[in-house]
Parts: C-alpha cells; structure tokens; sequence
C-alpha cells in the first residue's frame, strides 16, 4: 500500500473515530446498539463458551503472554520493543479515552465482568493492532501468495468474532466496537508508517 492510500485510509478512520465519539457523548447511538445487540445475541449456552473462549485472544492477560513471547521468539529484537511499545502506548491511549468519555458499560446480559469504562473497546482495539502486525509481518514477507491470504484471512476472522464477543457478551455497545477498531487502524497506519524501517 503506497503512502497516499494509507493517508486517506488513516484520515477516513480517524472521522469515522470522532464523529462515533461525538455521537456517544451525545447519546445518540442507543438505537444502533440495541439493534445491533438483538442481532447478534442468542440465548445459548454453547454460544456463551464458544464467545467466552473467543474474547480471551483480546485479553489483557493474552496481551501479556503475546508480549513476551515477541520478546523471546523474535530475532530482531529493536523489532519486537517497538512492536510491544506500539501495543502498550495503545492500551494506555485506550484508557485515558475511556477515562474521557466515561461511558458506563451495558446494563442487562453481562456475561463477564469489566469494571472499567466502556468505550472504546480495549479488547477490539489492541487486538486490531495485534493481529493487524501479524499481518503486516505476513503480507511483508516471503511466503507464497496463497498463504499470505489464508493467514490474513484467519486472523482478520479471529479478529472480528472477538469484537462480536464482546458485544454478545454484554462487556460492550456496537458503537465501542466502531470506536475500538477504528482507533487500533488509526495507530496501525500511523505507527507502520513513522517506524516501517524499524519494523523490518
């Protein structure tokens, strides 16, 4: 992707950033949440599991684990600290915007228990920027082109049913969702571009 694309791509995720938070702080989402949520929600069981396990991959504890895992598998090591500074200058973004807004988290179904703000979402943001660096990594390396669009398409599928989760699971409104991913494509696009020789 040349520099113009990521510039358009970077600035129509950054409106779609702010005008989202302009229409939470002015509680004028409530009827996209709702519809949202009574899209997506089932009462199962098995779909409770199978999200619960799901949202695990946005974590705060599996964002330790990928952190020193980075740390200890990669080879370029300047790689891997500015990968991990980028998730963890991330997280930290994330919570002072929450602090912000101070969006209380959803009432009703609240299958897991969160006790900070809700919105953005933190899971979908720094899981955006995760899995968005795999793919950078992949789409940058030598493998075949075919397996290129198997790994990008798998994380890209993990990395939506976890923003799912999060909303089936009652931890967030649809319109955290938008807030998160955008935000994470934001930092993605911003940080690939100021440290792409760092990152090779």
């Amino acid at each position: 992707m040349n520099r113009y694309k990521k510039i358009i791509i970077f600035i129509i995720f950054l409106l779609i950033f702010i005008i989202n938070t302009i229409l939470v702080i002015n509680n004028n989402v409530d009827n996209f949440d709702n519809y949202i949520y009574e899209l997506i929600y089932w009462d199962s069981s098995l779909f409770t599991k199978l999200f619960k396990g799901i949202t695990f991959f946005g974590s705060t504890i599996f964002i330790i684990i990928v952190f020193i895992v980075n740390l200890i598998i990669n080879k370029n090591k300047r790689k891997a600290i500015f990968q991990d500074l980028a998730i963890l200058l991330a997280h930290i973004s994330c919570e002072a915007i929450k602090l912000l807004v101070a969006r209380p988290r959803p009432e009703g179904i609240n299958l897991v228990s969160e006790k900070s703000f809700s919105y953005p979402s933190g899971h979908t943001m720094i899981s955006t920027i995760i899995y968005g660096l795999f793919m950078y990594d992949v789409i940058n390396s030598k493998m075949k082109k075919k397996n290129k669009v198997l790994i990008c398409s798998m994380l890209s599928t993990l990395l939506l049913f976890i923003a799912i989760s999060r909303i089936y699971l009652g931890a967030h409104f649809a319109s955290d969702i938008i807030g998160g991913f955008s935000l994470g494509i934001i930092f993605l696009i911003g940080y690939t571009t100021l440290f792409k020789n760092k990152l090779r």
